[in-house]
């Protein structure tokens, strides 16, 4: 299992793909309780997580288009400061944060396939600054995206 690879593994950015795969196994968990009829706020949950899902997937079907604010405010259905004192309380990041760590961890699966090159996975993903696509794949994954490229297949996938 992927939370397990990345909890047994430790390096930089360990700790947001961590929370990342864990919000991913909640919404999973919460979609499947409300598919089998079950009240989830009634259980006492201090959020609401209906924006939370919402915002989540307009999140995955909109990662490679520039994603703002109120865009991702609107399709919550929540005024954009709402939005981010929610996402905050309920997964412990921005969504800012959050996206980002997604994008990256899907130009990561990109470079692994290795049908891309770095300047392609950063456009594919939604980044159109190269500079900052390379600085933010350091800061989530330890190293720099044309090395991690360039890495044997199976050490990549013992990193991420």
């Amino acid at each position: 299992m992927e939370l397990h690879r990345e909890f047994e593994q430790p390096g930089f950015g360990r700790e947001v793909r961590l929370r990342s795969l864990l919000s991913e196994l909640l919404v999973r968990l919460l979609r499947w309780e409300m598919s089998l009829g079950r009240d989830i706020g009634a259980g006492g949950l201090e959020t609401n997580w209906q924006p939370i899902l919402k915002a989540l997937d307009y999140m995955r079907q909109h990662y490679t288009e520039p994603i703002y604010a109120q865009n991702m405010a609107a399709a919550a259905g929540l005024s954009k400061s709402c939005l981010k004192l929610l996402f905050q309380r309920a997964l412990g990041i921005s969504w800012v944060k959050y996206l980002q760590g997604y994008r990256i961890h899907r130009a990561a699966a990109l470079l692994n396939e290795g049908r891309y090159n770095v300047t392609e996975a950063a456009l594919a993903v939604g980044f159109d600054s190269l500079t900052h696509f390379n600085a933010t794949f350091r800061s989530f994954m330890g190293v720099s995206p044309s090395s991690y490229g360039q890495a044997p297949t199976h050490s990549r996938k013992r990193r991420n």
